[in-house]
């Protein structure tokens, strides 16, 4: 499979990965997670998580956002089939927190993409 791909396009590949490793050096950016820290700290960093300034507060109404949402959703289903409260409870957190880390996931992405 690798054999199919252009050379140009590897080379391309290359000088563009050696750029953006220079970017980071000459930024102060760790390009890799020394031992001392963590690898989710090292992941955090390549992926530029906490980096800008607007990604907390986006992430924070995203997360609040979808938790909501689901929040409603749940008490309509409740609401709508006649059963107890206690029958949606564990569903309703469960959900909510899925629905909160996703849209928290996308109030971030927006931030980032807010940035550039």
């Amino acid at each position: 499979m690798v054999d199919e791909i252009p050379d140009e396009l590897l080379d391309e590949l290359l000088a563009a990965l050696e750029a953006e490793a220079g970017t980071r050096k000459s930024s102060g950016a760790p390009a890799a997670a020394s031992r001392e820290d963590t690898l989710l700290q090292g992941v955090l960093d390549e992926m530029g998580i906490g980096q800008g300034s607007n990604e907390l507060p986006w992430t924070l109404w995203g997360f609040a956002a979808g938790f909501a949402l689901n929040v409603c959703l749940a008490k309509y289903a409740q609401m709508a089939s006649g059963g107890s409260m206690s029958q949606f409870l564990g569903p309703m957190l469960f959900g909510g927190v899925l629905a909160g880390l996703t849209c928290g996931a996308i109030g971030w992405g927006i931030a980032r993409l807010r940035e550039r």
